[in-house]
């Protein structure tokens, strides 16, 4: 399984990014950690009520804003064994099958345990 995580502080990035996740894959389980950083309560709310195989977790970043602190927090919440896969608000996946592809690359990755 993996374990996606993003340091956010922008509704509209991580909307996109939030969408493109959601490409049609055939019933993928996996996680998704937000480390939040300024995000508005509706689209926190939005985004932990979503049905489906995925939902976001939020957790909140203190200020000043330090990128690996905010990934490390989100990290702490992942489940024990997942493949981690930190990806930046701004980006997009651009393919139905990201979750295969991103697998397979992580997988082939030295371990670090």
């Amino acid at each position: 399984m993996i374990g996606v995580v993003i340091a956010s502080r922008t509704d509209e990035y991580l909307e996109g990014l939030l969408r493109s996740l959601d490409l049609p894959e055939p019933s993928r389980s996996w996680q998704c950690v937000v480390a939040d950083n300024g995000l508005s309560a509706e689209f926190r709310e939005r985004w932990q009520r979503r049905l489906g195989p995925w939902s976001c977790q939020f957790t909140q970043t203190p200020q000043p804003f330090c990128f690996a602190g905010a990934i490390n927090r989100a990290v702490a919440l992942l489940s024990d064994g997942v493949d981690i896969l930190i990806l930046n608000d701004d980006a997009t996946m651009v393919s139905d099958l990201w979750y295969m592809r991103a697998l397979r690359l992580l997988r082939r990755a030295p371990s670090c345990r």
